[in-house]
């Protein structure tokens, strides 16, 4: 038996593609989001760029003041341990930004590493490295 989705006029143009994916695949799977990879490439690129900087930027200007004496030990530690914090945040970030230009090239970009179902693209444009779509997001979180 066979279930159709009853969906308002401006879904019709999802409707029929999705209809036609269910019939050239006999999949019942939804197909992956529909990305501009050229743009995704230079968004992601654009973004490694800026972490980059970043880090390199903290450091760069840590060793100025040290070298300046501009801060007295306890306010240099305590810079230094912000600095190390927003440095290690910005290593992860760049971390999956290179992932995800990987995952790219292997035209394995959106889909969740856990099922392997497609990533919605909503999820993908507010966060393009997600290697997760949002049940399985949901799940890892729960149990962590």
């Amino acid at each position: 038996m066979q279930t159709i989705a009853v969906l308002s006029p401006g879904d019709s143009t999802f409707a029929i593609s999705h209809v036609s994916w269910l019939i050239a695949t006999g999949s019942a799977s939804v197909p992956a989001p529909m990305i501009d990879e050229n743009e995704l490439r230079k968004s992601l690129l654009a973004k490694r760029e800026q972490l980059v900087h970043r880090i390199g930027g903290t450091q760069a200007t840590e060793r100025r003041e040290v070298a300046e004496g501009q801060n007295d030990n306890a306010q240099l530690w305590e810079v230094s341990d912000v600095r190390d914090d927003l440095d290690s945040q910005a290593a992860t970030e760049l971390d999956q930004v290179s992932q995800a230009l990987a995952r790219l090239d292997a035209g394995e970009y959106g889909e969740c590493t856990s099922c392997g179902e497609p990533i919605a693209e909503a999820r993908l444009k507010a966060l393009p490295y997600a290697t997760l779509c949002i049940q399985c997001a949901e799940e890892a979180e729960g149990s962590s």
